[in-house]
């Protein structure tokens, strides 16, 4: 069988092989069928760990890449084939997926006919994926631009918002990119609307951030325009670049400042881990506030999520959460390239700068 090069693939990393091995390894009920922005995956149990529903183990049928969750495995297909049948060489895989090849029966023509360049497809989600509705934002809701000149006084609301984006440290491209709005009247009025998109691009959710400074209570600080569960909820996935690390945060601007990804809320649970690595990230970072609640998230994540070699941020003295370094851009990537592995020395520096920040 000749070779197709693309990228670190080959031939032998067709959707046609990748189904015949994951069916001939994995029962059609362990085999869970997902899309986002980065292609079409196979989830099924990983065999580095017992009893795991979870499917941490994703082979991705567009591209070829095979990513472990538990193990930490992150390679093309037929490394993948190397590394689960403890083999010494990519020639040894090739032989054994020649031998699927035949057993299956597929010639090589098919094989290769599936490898010619396609036009790419708007990802769509799977049949049985449960979607939540798709929103309108609110009435009277306008795009911010940062580069428009307002000359007018009834311009003055939206002036504040630009005024407000920039004393934020937000560039005129990431207001756009991220599609901030600016709601004038009624129920959000006089806040930044920030919508929150699913990984199709379906306008699912968004939150209304004031910008007056008046409001009395914290829980006043952002509004929502209804419960929806949130446990289904990743905002930020279509910004992961596969191969790159990626940043867990709590809020929107710490988001915005490392590019990276908010799941509302202190408990992270399964569906959200995996949405997050079907997105090939190299590992995922946690960015969690300096304060007593953000701690308590690390440690609940560490205990329920061992396996999966978090490194965490330590934010320097007197600093609350990633969005407060967002003037600062070469400070947020050192604090994340400086990130330290989860051990006694982490979890000490972690709850002092919390103890000291309610003090």
């Amino acid at each position: 069988m000749r070779s197709y090069d693309r990228a670190s693939n080959n031939v032998y990393n067709s959707e046609l092989i990748i189904r015949a091995f994951v069916e001939q390894h994995w029962s059609s009920s362990e085999i869970k069928e997902q899309s986002n922005n980065h292609g079409r995956w196979l989830q099924v149990p990983s065999p580095e760990r017992a009893n795991d529903t979870r499917r941490c183990l994703g082979f991705n049928v567009d591209t070829g890449f095979v990513s472990d969750w538990y193990s930490g495995f992150k390679g093309d297909f037929v490394q993948y084939v190397v590394h689960h049948n403890d083999l010494h060489s990519r020639g040894e895989a090739e032989r054994i997926l020649t031998e699927l090849v035949i057993k299956v029966g597929l010639s090589p023509e098919d094989v290769i006919q599936t490898q010619q360049p396609q036009e790419p497809e708007e990802p769509k989600p799977p049949e049985n994926e449960v979607l939540l509705p798709e929103i309108a934002l609110p009435p009277d809701t306008f795009p911010i631009n940062l580069d428009e000149e307002l000359p007018f006084l009834w311009q003055n609301p939206m002036r504040k918002a630009q005024n407000y984006l920039r004393q934020r440290g937000l560039t005129a491209e990431e207001v756009r990119e991220y599609e901030l709005h600016y709601c004038f009247v009624g129920r959000m009025a006089d806040r930044i609307v920030i919508p929150v998109r699913d990984e199709w691009n379906r306008l699912v959710w968004y939150q209304a951030r004031d910008i007056t400074g008046h409001k009395s209570r914290v829980s006043n600080k952002y509004m929502n325009p209804f419960e929806v569960d949130r446990s289904k909820l990743v905002y930020g996935l279509s910004k992961i670049k596969p191969g790159a690390c990626v940043v867990l945060c709590e809020g929107f601007f710490d988001a915005i400042a490392c590019r990276g990804v908010v799941c509302f809320g202190k408990y992270i649970n399964d569906y959200q881990l995996q949405r997050i690595a079907l997105c090939q990230p190299s590992e995922i970072i946690l960015g969690f506030d300096a304060d007593l609640p953000g701690v308590e998230a690390i440690f609940n994540l560490i205990k329920n999520y061992e396996g999966l070699g978090f490194r965490i941020i330590v934010l320097p003295l007197g600093i609350k959460d990633l969005g407060d370094l967002i003037h600062d851009r070469n400070l947020v990537k050192k604090v994340i390239q400086e990130a330290q592995p989860w051990n006694a020395i982490t979890k000490f520096a972690l709850l002092a700068r919390a103890m000291r920040g309610t003090t």
